[in-house]
């Protein structure tokens, strides 16, 4: 099917899919439903047991934007598949999507006029990003909560590199992006295969390009029993207990920096290196003060006062994984 330049550039569209007939149809027809038509739909399967792919072919017969372009290998999970598909994309612009959501019927077009807006000061060689609000529904759609983002306490309208060295906030449904940052974003090869493709575009647009924040609700984020990544609000006894349970894992998640540095820490400012190395030495530091001190230095905080306090608690004790940075 051929498309008119006048409705656009063609935007690609990345699907990863693996056992999701429940919710698939669905969030194809939100994606054939938007107001915005030159896309294309390119979805790579990981070797699903149910009818997913059956469910795609059929509607794939029924309209050409739909392609699989991936079946019968099998991933292992949603990061190598992403990226995968992110290899695999021919476009100037491309969006990430789940399997299970509901995009709202504007999403693709106010995204785009938003990186239009940020192309227009941009070079070509700037990787950008621009990523929007959701809201969190039930698995029939009824609200949980209207707004990932009115809780946060970062500033969103000011994105700072050491907001992201702590955690991600973006959500890959909700993004699109540029050349630029695609082909960045695939320089990663498998043996850095750490960082979730979202956080990932996120950092290297923060450090080496550009990100803006549309402050619009575009998609309906589905929780249920089988999503990759969920939402869930827990008290502090909640949260103690958990640190309890999982002394390691915040320095697993400091671990996954290392594939960024290892792959992009050539590309950022000295002042970038200089925080990165701070936070990355939070696995080597052999003291509390020391390793209080680097997290200082690097201003690589979580947000809110729970998650600081529990950054802090973690610190108690040394890492037991980590090499020196070199």
């Amino acid at each position: 099917m051929k498309r008119s330049e006048k409705e656009g550039p063609l935007v690609e569209i990345l699907m990863a899919t693996y056992n999701g007939e429940q919710y698939i149809r669905e969030q194809i027809e939100s994606i054939q439903g938007q107001s915005y038509t030159n896309w294309r739909l390119l979805i790579s399967d990981d070797c699903s047991q149910d009818r997913t792919l059956e469910i795609v072919k059929e509607m794939s017969l029924q309209d050409p934007r739909i392609t699989i372009v991936s079946e019968g290998k099998r991933y292992g999970g949603a990061l190598a598949n992403f990226m995968n598909l992110a290899k695999r994309c021919e476009s100037s612009i491309a969006m990430f999507s789940d399997q299970d959501d509901v995009w709202l019927k504007d999403k693709i077009k106010v995204s785009m006029e938003a990186l239009s807006e940020l192309s227009a000061v941009s070079s070509s060689s700037c990787p950008l990003v621009v990523f929007t609000d959701l809201s969190m529904v039930d698995q029939a759609l009824n609200p949980i909560k209207p707004s990932w983002h009115s809780e946060e306490s970062v500033r969103l309208s000011d994105i700072k590199y050491r907001y992201l060295l702590a955690q991600d906030f973006a959500q890959g449904n909700t993004m699109i992006v540029n050349r630029a940052l695609l082909d960045l974003l695939c320089k990663t090869d498998e043996s850095h295969y750490t960082i979730m493709h979202d956080w990932l575009s996120m950092l290297i647009a923060v450090t080496l390009g550009k990100v803006r924040y549309l402050n619009e609700v575009t998609a309906l984020y589905r929780i249920h029993g089988g999503n990759v990544c969920g939402y869930s609000r827990i008290t502090l006894s909640q949260r103690l207990e958990e640190l309890r349970k999982n002394r390691g894992y915040y320095y697993r998640e400091v671990y996954r920096l290392r594939s960024f540095w290892e792959v992009y820490g050539p590309l950022l400012s000295p002042s970038d290196r200089s925080r990165t190395r701070h936070y990355l030495s939070l696995l080597t530091s052999r003291t509390i003060l020391g390793r209080y001190y680097h997290l200082l230095k690097s201003g690589g905080f979580r947000f809110g006062y729970q998650r600081i306090c529990g950054q802090f608690l973690y610190l108690l004790r040394r890492a037991r994984v980590g090499e020196e940075i070199r």
